[in-house]
């Protein structure tokens, strides 16, 4: 009877103990289902990339011209979590409301502009 007792209690705890989950497994098979944003600018149907390259060698003398401003950020709106959302001339993914998009002194507007701080590039 003691024997059977002690087996009763050693498959108790190996099958209770094949059940139990690590927590980290659990997290790491989670599945996210927010959707990744490069830093983009679209600007008169051009598809513009951040370049932190070119934006380390820029400075204040380089800002030119204000060619407009961005009317729409994708990040914090309803559009964030939508992968098909198609950037409208403007918009930008990271980039606030209203900030301020320049040329680049010598530079083409069709290849660089400037905004924030940072240049981005087309390309196409």
């Amino acid at each position: 009877m003691r024997i059977l007792s002690c087996m009763f209690l050693f498959l108790l705890f190996f099958i209770s103990g094949c059940s139990i989950q690590d927590e980290s497994d659990a997290e790491n098979r989670e599945i996210h289902s927010s959707v990744e944003w490069a830093d983009v600018v679209k600007w008169q149907e051009g598809t513009y990339y951040l370049d932190e390259d070119k934006t380390n060698g820029i400075t204040e003398e380089d800002v030119g011209e204000v060619l407009g401003e961005v009317s729409f950020r994708v990040m914090y709106s309803e559009a964030e979590n939508n992968s098909d959302y198609q950037l409208s001339n403007g918009e930008a993914t990271w980039l606030a409301e209203g900030t301020t998009i320049h040329a680049i002194t010598g530079e083409s507007s069709k290849k660089y502009i400037f905004a924030d701080g940072k240049v981005y590039k087309s390309e196409e």
